[in-house]
């Protein structure tokens, strides 16, 4: 078909090209959004098992400078209780 020097098709023929074209595009969309999720759930994966080792590095650390308290603490029993000794030993080595 001619119009004023320009080509015209049917435009059932001109939609089902259109349709096909807009059904490629859309499928090449859906297989981006497919990678597009693929690599969200992997960082998604990684975001988790960071938190759970920053946790467990958290805990860890905590545990560890309790641990260090109480072998402090009972440094400072023993010492008072030496000091406690040498003090009485010298009081009776004053009384003698």
């Amino acid at each position: 078909m001619s119009h004023n020097r320009h080509t015209m098709i049917d435009t059932q023929k001109a939609a089902q090209e259109q349709k096909i074209q807009m059904a490629d595009a859309m499928a090449k969309v859906k297989a981006e959004m497919v990678i597009c999720e693929n690599q969200i759930q992997k960082q998604v994966s990684l975001l988790d098992k960071n938190k759970h080792e920053i946790l467990l590095a958290a805990k860890k650390m905590t545990d560890t400078v309790k641990e260090l308290i109480r072998d402090l603490q009972e440094h400072v029993t023993t010492m008072k209780a030496k000091i406690y000794e040498i003090y009485e030993a010298q009081q009776k080595h004053h009384a003698t």
